[in-house]
């Protein structure tokens, strides 16, 4: 039976306002102690049934659980594929413009390899300070205002 509980604290200082809200959700599948004692008043057996609709419940949300984490991890690795994927291209990328900028250079134009072989830097460099200074998840950055 689930038992629901929401408690709101509000706060003023100054000029800003803080609130927060506590949320408790009991859901466990058997009732109180007192209710199942007021239930086997009207029928003895209540208990029994009880518990086998409790071992029933059980058995639903750990099979119900399993599929969620079989399904989770499916998504996990299909985005940790496509991920390697990525890197790989990249790097073949980079790897072409770098043989293209030394090829350049061996053909008598350095001036062109040169800018093709320091953008090519260039880029892996912003890359690589993108991903590691980027963007953070948006409630790392909010302020209460």
């Amino acid at each position: 039976m689930a038992k629901n509980q929401i408690r709101t604290h509000a706060l003023k200082d100054g000029s800003k306002a803080f609130v927060q809200q506590h949320e408790s959700i009991d859901d466990t599948p058997l009732p109180d102690a007192d209710y199942i004692q007021k239930l086997m008043v009207h029928d003895p057996s209540i208990l029994e049934w009880l518990k086998e609709r409790s071992s029933k419940e059980q058995d639903h949300r750990h099979e119900w659980q399993n599929k969620h984490l079989a399904t989770v991890d499916a998504v996990n690795k299909r985005h940790h594929a496509t991920a390697r994927l990525g890197m790989v291209l990249i790097l073949v990328v980079f790897g072409f413009m770098a043989f293209c900028a030394c090829w350049l250079i061996q053909l008598g134009y350095p001036t062109e390899g040169t800018f093709i072989g320091g953008g090519t830097i260039l880029v892996a460099l912003a890359g690589m300070v993108a991903r590691i200074y980027g963007k953070k998840h948006p409630a790392e950055n909010e302020e209460l205002n």
